[in-house]
């Protein structure tokens, strides 16, 4: 978790090298995991269409705010 929070690349990749790997070997067992990481990055992604969506419209609100404000 430390080096998510410090954007520590290389740990991170190796981690998930690591944790795929130990996934694939385990079998069936695994697949629960599997699934579960699928569905949250499929969610992820979903939350990133909803917000690169309402982007156009709260840059417009901000820089209508800012030219209210300032003139």
């Amino acid at each position: 978790v430390d080096a998510m929070a410090h954007n520590e690349i290389l740990q991170i990749v190796v981690f998930s090298i690591f944790l795929g790997c130990s996934l694939t070997a385990i079998g069936e067992k695994g697949s629960a995991i599997v699934h579960a990481l699928d569905s949250l990055a499929h969610a992820m992604l979903k939350l990133t269409g909803y917000v690169m969506l309402f982007a156009p419209l709260t840059v417009f609100a901000a820089i209508s705010a800012l030219i209210a404000e300032r003139g």
